[in-house]
């Protein structure tokens, strides 16, 4: 079992599919651009690729997200970051947890995708997680 897979439940459904997250494409886009503070940081110099490694963790460790046990979480993180740029939807919530589901470190995904939007926008502006 993998180290972030502590707290996982079963689910009645994948939830992404029935609560899709809504946002404006331009202000998503704009929170992960490798452009201003050097190729792969966001606003204020902190890089992209550790936010989105943030997201995954905290997806994980709340039983969101269920990794493969060989999973490699830098390279499914730097694969979501690339993707988070070229994403050209409203829906980034359900863009990214298709995306996610056709990965093969996520064996399952129980996140809806406002959950999904939220995370990633939460660590991406450098705020700290909410935990309910």
């Amino acid at each position: 079992m993998h180290a972030w897979q502590q707290n996982q439940r079963e689910p009645s459904h994948h939830a992404r599919r029935f609560a899709p997250g809504r946002s404006t494409v331009l202000g998503f886009a704009a929170l992960v651009s490798r452009d201003g503070a050097g190729a792969g940081n966001r606003a204020g110099g902190v890089p992209a690729i550790a936010a989105v490694m943030a997201s995954l963790k905290e997806l994980v460790e709340s039983g969101a997200v269920v990794l493969a046990d060989d999973a490699d979480v830098r390279g499914l993180a730097d694969r979501l970051l690339a993707h988070l740029e070229t994403v050209e939807t409203t829906d980034v919530g359900g863009a990214v947890g298709e995306w996610l589901l056709e990965q093969e470190e996520i064996e399952e995904l129980y996140a809806d995708d406002g959950r999904i939007e939220a995370t990633l926008r939460r660590a991406l502006a450098g705020q700290s997680s909410a935990k309910p």
